[in-house]
């Protein structure tokens, strides 16, 4: 029996949408000036499949790609997720927020598998600015990232109490220059 990938189709009309397959898979869908526009699926032959809005070709507006347990469900310009948009991963963890050309940047929340979870600012994929990261087990670091690293102002509440204040400075071991401790745990609020 002949697969659908072991077949060529050259703007094939099937169900009043174009049927199209090229080099990369099997394209489903509306067609402008020889180019994906509108609405259609594309099916890769490593497996992926995108289905949304297109433009000139590629992706872009509102769409979903998926891939093993992997998935993209959000917005796409020029190909890349861009905008609003919720990424899963095979590992369990998963980012709602914004992006920008394929990479977190902008608002956003990314959850590890394991429960913890960082709110914040986001700039090319990596945490920086403001956020808030909870671990599983209660600590928080509530201050400024750059580069994916705690970086200036900012303060620890760790599960036992202890809170750390203080200013970070980037570096390997993300040490901290200035400090001030004290037990919260017995605070009245």
């Amino acid at each position: 029996m002949i697969g659908p990938l072991d077949m060529t189709f050259d703007n094939v009309l099937y169900n009043n949408c174009f049927v199209k397959q090229n080099q990369s898979g099997i394209y489903i869908g509306e067609i402008k000036n020889n180019n994906f526009d509108g609405h259609g699926i594309f099916m890769y032959t490593d497996g992926e499949k995108y289905e949304g809005k297109f433009k000139n070709g590629k992706p872009c507006g509102q769409g979903v790609t998926q891939k093993n347990n992997k998935k993209y469900d959000g917005e796409w310009e020029d190909g890349k997720p861009h905008g609003q948009g919720t990424a899963t991963f095979s590992n369990g963890n998963k980012y709602e927020g914004e992006l920008k050309e394929g990479k977190r940047d902008g608002q956003g929340t990314f959850t590890w598998h394991n429960g913890d979870k960082y709110v914040g600012e986001f700039k090319d994929g990596k945490r920086d600015g403001y956020g808030v990261f909870t671990k599983i087990n209660g600590g928080t670091y509530d201050g400024e990232w750059k580069d994916d690293k705690r970086h200036g102002k900012g303060k620890i509440i760790c599960a036992d109490g202890n809170l750390y204040e203080g200013m970070w400075e980037k570096n390997e071991n993300d040490i901290l220059v200035r400090i001030k401790k004290r037990n919260i745990a017995n605070i009245d609020l």
